[in-house]
């Protein structure tokens, strides 16, 4: 009778700590992607935006829009290809911030954007 006892808490202290760690290492690659997805961030404000064309991205054909941001410190406008997938593309004027991650595809870098913010403007 007592073994079993034993056996019982020995069994239930694993299980604890067997959650424990699946528990933390979720947290953990939570954490991590936050933490990546601060560091490939774009902002400004968006002086142009036009739908170019598509290209093959996974078996799927997607478009891609040319956007122009201009810096609202320097005034300096740089242009970046992106693809807007699970986000829409946003309107002319506004001032964003895109998280992205960058592809190469036909020895073009195209940035394929996750989310999109509103920059709070003072």
């Amino acid at each position: 009778m007592k073994i079993s006892g034993i056996i019982g808490v020995i069994v239930i202290t694993f299980i604890v700590i067997f959650i424990a760690a699946i528990t933390f290492a979720h947290v953990e690659s939570i954490r991590e992607e936050q933490n990546q997805k601060k560091d490939q961030s774009i902002q400004g404000t968006i002086t142009s935006i036009q739908q170019n064309s598509t290209i093959k991205l996974d078996k799927e054909t997607v478009s891609f829009w040319t956007v122009t941001l201009t810096d609202r410190e320097t005034s300096e406008s740089t242009q970046y290809q992106m693809i807007f997938k699970g986000t829409y593309p946003p309107h002319q004027g506004l001032d964003l911030r895109f998280y992205y991650s960058k592809i190469m595809k036909d020895n073009s870098e195209y940035l394929l954007i996750s989310q999109i913010e509103q920059v709070e403007t003072s």
